[in-house]
């Protein structure tokens, strides 16, 4: 490391031991691919919460536990965050999909989607996609991509607080809210690691969603979009 005036240059080197996390065939979540994670660290280990593509072509959450550096203690086969509404999950199955359903009956009815045969390997159907994690106040805030495989890709935001996701109760996800604006692909949404004025401030692809003004708030979860130029409180 170097610095100069006010800059500071930081050199990173790859870790030779990569890849950290790799598809497992046996594991049929993540059979097509394990990439784009986002971490956190908590009590001496470091949380990748990771996109998984399975042998069907749905992408879902994974989760690995890391210690010691880059060791791998503790890695779910099965998903930790899945998707559940219309605009995450493909239109000719989300009949029998209902975002009330509890997440090991979700992952059951996921299960039993066959593979598609024009699908290219390591290519998304539908599902969720590239999550970033934020932790304020004791809650874990996900932004993520939703992807019905027809619709624009939206951006997204679920949250859990820090005890449940610790505990793997991941039922306590609170449902998805969209935060960009219809028939606008949005794919890297992003919050503050803090709030401003008690406000959650969200950037999305092209520039921020706070635009100077705080006019829009909202309690539990919305149904619909939070319009772009706004931002949230969540209690």
């Amino acid at each position: 490391m170097s610095s100069g005036g006010d800059r500071t240059l930081v050199v990173l080197a790859r870790w030779p031991g990569n890849p950290i996390l790799s598809p497992r065939p046996g594991c049929f979540w993540e059979a097509w691919g394990t990439f784009n994670p986002a971490a956190f660290s908590y009590g001496g280990k470091v949380y990748l919460l990771y996109r998984q593509i399975s042998r069907s072509g749905i992408s879902t959450f994974g989760l690995a536990v890391l210690g010691g550096g880059f060791e791998v203690l503790e890695r779910e086969c099965e998903p930790v965050y899945v998707p559940r509404e219309s605009f995450e999950v493909y239109p000719s199955y989300e009949r029998y999909i209902r975002a009330d359903d509890e997440v090991e009956l979700i992952v059951s009815k996921l299960s039993k989607i066959p593979e598609p045969h024009d699908l290219r390997k390591g290519c998304s159907l539908f599902g969720v996609e590239d999550p970033r994690v934020t932790v304020i106040d004791g809650k874990l805030y996900v932004t993520y991509t939703a992807y019905n495989g027809v619709d624009f890709p939206r951006g997204v935001i679920s949250w859990i607080d820090l005890k449940d996701f610790l505990e793997r109760r991941w039922d306590r996800w609170s449902r998805p809210l969209v935060v960009t604006p219809p028939k606008v692909a949005d794919k890297s949404v992003v919050m503050l690691p803090g709030r401003i004025r008690g406000k959650l401030v969200f950037f999305p692809q092209d520039f921020p969603a706070y635009m100077g003004r705080l006019r829009r708030e909202y309690r539990g979860v919305l149904k619909g979009a939070l319009p772009l130029g706004k931002t949230c409180n969540q209690d």
